[in-house]
């Protein structure tokens, strides 16, 4: 007898990520909907015998149990008919959903990896491979990453005595980066100086003016290299008036006049163009990374909230922790937005469209975790809350296919989160 050891659905999300990968319902052929968690159900109901059985002497108290076991029992076996049509209709319905949701994934594959992805996880199956595909190992697309390869490609045209040398010690893929994190910084410190009330201390106050002057002068200093990297924006700048001006009290107001801001208005450098292009891919793919991790965060709050926080001072400190984690998903859904605006408009200058295929306009249905306890708690009367309920139902969205990675992991990674595989 061959026996497969599983760990049930609800305690799953409790183990490491080994676990997830080798002992998942959801990774197991021949498994169905099972969630191995059928033994456990009848608790749930018997919670209630407590205040009974609690004044109950030990045989009285077994007594007791065993009779509403049994009467569940009996229950269970009288309905289980109505139960399995019921149970076979809805299966049909939605596995004809998933189907068609995975033939149209599948598509969109090369053939070749397609079949190499079946014959790698049915190997594993039929224990042929100790090499388990479901193993979530990614690549993914980062600025520091990028970073890389524009100061190797920068070499390579030093080599070829292809350079023409504007700074000894800025690059200009170092230049367009500092502008970037600028942008960011000044970003990260208009947040902060949001939150700001009557009653901050001044030490507070001390470090959020220390942080804006701080801010003021890396401006100042950056503005000096885009004098010599972009010197058509210096009379640009001129005519708004804001040459040379940064104080903490106008931070809001600073303009960094990066190439996606002025591409369309003034000559740029098509290598700066191009530089921060890929910086900009890089920064749409680490929003929807965050953004996932947030909407995964705020899923175990709701959870967390619903078993372990009781009485009014533990419901406030969740539903504040709840509210702080969705304002910041609503910072990072502004801030792929923004990217993915300015990406339309250098791209149109670069001449590159693919990436719109990956990273997508960003809309507000989009915006879903991976369970149903979004739903759940945006859900209205009972039977919203009903037509939620279950994995089989639930339908990612495109923010999930978007790893950033490169080349076969992407696949992977949908497969870890979604189904059991493309066969």
């Amino acid at each position: 007898m061959d026996i497969k050891y599983l760990i049930l659905k609800f305690h799953l999300p409790a183990h490491v990520q080994k676990c997830w990968d080798n002992y998942s319902f959801n990774l197991t052929p021949h498994v169905g909907r099972t969630d191995g968690e059928a033994p456990e159900r009848g608790w749930a109901s018997l919670n209630d015998l407590a205040y009974s059985t609690q004044e109950m002497g030990p045989g009285s108290h077994q007594d007791t149990l065993d009779d509403c076991f049994g009467d569940m029992n009996w229950s269970k076996a009288t309905r289980m008919a109505a139960t399995l049509v019921l149970r076979a209709e809805d299966a049909i319905y939605w596995q004809q959903e998933q189907v068609e949701a995975w033939v149209s994934f599948a598509r969109t594959l090369p053939a070749n990896l397609r079949q190499r992805w079946t014959k790698m996880a049915r190997d594993w199956e039929q224990g042929k491979s100790l090499t388990n595909p479901f193993e979530y190992k990614n690549d993914v697309v980062t600025v520091s990453s990028v970073h890389f390869e524009l100061a190797q490609e920068e070499e390579m045209d030093i080599l070829a005595g292809n350079v023409t040398v504007v700074h000894k010690e800025v690059t200009p893929s170092e230049f367009v980066l500092q502008g970037l994190n600028l942008e960011d910084a000044i970003c990260r410190q208009l947040l902060n100086e949001d939150t700001l009330g009557a009653h901050t201390t001044d030490c507070k106050r001390s470090k959020a003016l220390e942080g804006a002057n701080t801010l003021c002068r890396r401006f100042i200093s950056w503005e000096e290299l885009q004098r010599l990297y972009m010197p058509t924006v210096t009379p640009h700048r001129q005519s708004f008036g804001v040459e040379g001006k940064a104080s903490s009290k106008d931070l809001q107001d600073i303009r960094l006049f990066l190439p996606s801001e002025v591409v369309l208005v003034i000559p740029c450098a098509e290598r700066l163009v191009r530089y921060e292009f890929h910086y900009r891919i890089a920064q749409a793919h680490a929003a929807l990374r965050d953004l996932r991790e947030c909407l995964v965060v705020r899923q175990h709050l709701y959870s967390s909230k619903k078993c372990y926080s009781h009485g009014t001072e533990a419901v406030t400190r969740s539903n504040r922790k709840i509210e702080a984690e969705g304002k910041r998903i609503a910072e990072l859904v502004s801030r792929y937005r923004t990217i993915h605006q300015k990406l339309v408009v250098l791209s149109s200058v670069v001449n590159e469209s693919s990436w719109q295929d990956t990273l997508r306009v960003l809309e507000d249905k989009d915006i879903q975790g991976l369970t149903t306890e979004d739903h759940m708690h945006c859900a209205v009367g009972a039977q919203g809350k009903k037509d939620c309920l279950g994995a089989g139902r639930k339908q990612l969205t495109w923010i999930w296919f978007v790893g950033g990675p490169r080349g076969w992991d992407c696949y992977k990674y949908v497969v870890l989160r979604t189904t059991k595989g493309l066969y």
